[in-house]
């Protein structure tokens, strides 16, 4: 629960946006963007931090963005590409990630579990 505190206080202006559909270029396709969807999303971006952090690997907080009934996440460094999207009517999250030096990753998962597969792949591609 303390993780999913943190994910969210840090999250505060996009949970905001999104809440509120404001009109800024990017928000206004958020129409469709329900309190569970939000809520789903902050758990398992909670959730991921959490394996990473069992792991001590560097947790990088991603990008948040609305889209039509969907929120995308998105990390992007330099060691690590990943985009995940939450989608309200799937139970399903599309999670692609590619690393330079390591195999590309594909795979859906159920939005409220994190696949330990994907945990073991992140380790060996940010070695």
């Amino acid at each position: 629960m303390e993780t999913y505190v943190e994910v969210c206080k840090h999250f505060e202006k996009e949970i905001k946006r999104l809440k509120e559909h404001k009109d800024d270029g990017e928000a206004k396709n958020s129409a469709g963007i329900t309190e569970n969807l939000i809520t789903d999303t902050m758990t398992f971006i909670s959730k991921l931090k959490s394996e990473f952090d069992k792991r001590n690997l560097k947790f990088t907080y991603p990008a948040v963005f609305p889209g039509k009934g969907n929120i995308g996440v998105e990390w992007a460094n330099e060691k690590l590409e990943m985009y995940i999207d939450t989608d309200e009517k799937s139970d399903l999250v599309d999670v692609v990630a590619s690393a330079p030096h390591y195999s590309g990753y594909y795979e859906k998962w159920h939005r409220k579990n994190i696949d330990f597969g994907f945990v073991e792949w992140i380790v060996e591609a940010l070695k």
